[in-house]
């Protein structure tokens, strides 16, 4: 049903109204006239409704970039064992009148002769039979915390004992003339080769030769 019969079904209905009235029927009868054609217009007004209605679309959900939460950068780590005990090759020399605490733990003004010191690094005494005298704490560098000091820099270390039970001392373990190195090990030495490779210099590579003697590593 279009909109012209619409229009035709609403005069139909207002003329019968009028023409039941006319013709003496009673109010009643009028209205029930009335209600039957409401009925009829709600009816095609329904069906036309239902004709006209367009069907829901079901459209697909937006497409979104899975992230795989298992997938991630893949970076190299080196565990904690093996950070431990990557020792690099240095040599030290304590510089006059910077000595400025004797005991544990033990503050040093120092030169580094040789290779390169970094914080952890275990220091020992050849001179007087290889004693351990603790392992780098800290490390200063005009007065300004760093990580590692390289041959040529002068810095103030402080060394912690590694078993609190052995302490050492300055003036009485070793002195001024003692050179202070890094205490090497063959596992330190493959750990250096297996990981830290690229991060020592020819030079320092041959300091590592020179202390592997010096300990009588195999």
């Amino acid at each position: 049903m279009d909109m012209s019969e619409l229009r035709t079904l609403l005069v139909e209905m207002q003329t019968a109204t009028q023409a039941s009235i006319q013709q003496g029927d009673t109010i009643t009868t009028a209205l029930a006239a009335v209600t039957e054609r409401l009925a009829a217009l709600t009816t095609a007004l329904t069906t036309r409704l239902d004709l006209n209605a367009q069907p829901a679309q079901h459209l697909p959900p937006p497409q979104r970039h899975q992230q795989h939460q298992h997938q991630r950068p893949i970076v190299t780590t080196i565990n904690e064992e093996s950070a431990d005990e990557a020792v690099f090759p240095c040599v030290l020399k304590i510089l006059p009148n910077c000595v400025f605490n004797k005991r544990d733990p033990i503050v040093l003004g120092v030169d580094v002769v040789e290779g390169i010191l970094k914080i952890g690094t275990p220091i020992c005494v050849p001179s007087r039979e290889f004693v351990d005298i603790g392992r780098i704490a800290s490390i200063e560098n005009n007065h300004k915390p760093v990580d590692y000091a390289k041959k040529g820099t002068q810095v103030a270390i402080k060394i912690i004992a590694s078993n609190p039970e052995e302490q050492k001392m300055f003036g009485r373990h070793f002195d001024m003339e003692d050179e202070l190195v890094s205490h090497i090990s063959r596992k330190s030495i493959d750990i250096l080769k297996t990981n830290y490779r690229d991060e020592l210099n020819m030079d320092e590579w041959k300091l590592v030769v020179k202390l592997k003697n010096i300990f009588k590593i195999q």
